[in-house]
């Protein structure tokens, strides 16, 4: 049911579209295969992580490694709302919000600690919250990104696995999210 909550947010509304395109990036004489986004009329350059697959559905991109069965990396757009950036402060409301980011089968959020700065989008830097939970009783841990995009919008790197495997898909997720340029 989480999961339908954001399927009614209007996509429309939105100025970043993460529906994907296939295009190039020209860098010193190379075409680089890359991912475009529309953003309000002005292009997004994007390269996800190497060997990843991508779907793409109800303005949700969604990526899987694929030596890491459990692992998933997902960009979303969210509107903001006003004073929505005080429910992040506290542990309670910021579980409940995170807990629609996560998997619908998500259970026993336990907040584990937030991080600045792992990557940024031009002067705006991302707030990382980890958080542990489990689905049918096997433990996970996901790694939350939000990125105040603009002022309506919230861009939502949320990556998800095994305890074990994390770190490596975090480490990917990232690097990846340092070549989001606007062209």
């Amino acid at each position: 049911m989480r999961i339908a909550i954001f399927a009614l947010l209007p996509v429309t509304c939105l100025a970043l579209d993460l529906t994907p395109k296939a295009a190039f990036k020209e860098q010193e004489g190379f075409k680089i295969p890359v991912i475009a986004f529309d953003d309000s009329g002005r292009t997004i350059h994007w390269r996800p992580p190497s060997n990843w697959r991508m779907t793409h559905e109800n303005g949700i991109l969604s990526l899987s490694p694929k030596n890491r069965s459990q692992a998933s990396m997902i960009l979303r757009v969210i509107t903001r709302n006003a004073g929505d950036r005080e429910l992040l402060g506290q542990t309670e409301s910021l579980l409940a919000y995170c807990s629609k980011l996560l998997p619908n089968l998500s259970q026993n959020l336990t907040y584990r600690g937030t991080s600045e700065g792992a990557f940024s989008i031009g002067e705006r830097s991302a707030r990382e919250y980890l958080i542990d939970y489990t689905i049918n009783e096997q433990p996970n841990r996901a790694s939350i990104f939000l990125l105040d995009y603009s002022a309506r919008e919230r861009l939502a790197l949320i990556i998800t696995a095994a305890p074990k495997d994390l770190e490596a898909a975090r480490d990917e997720a990232i690097r990846s999210m340092f070549s989001w340029a606007p062209q």
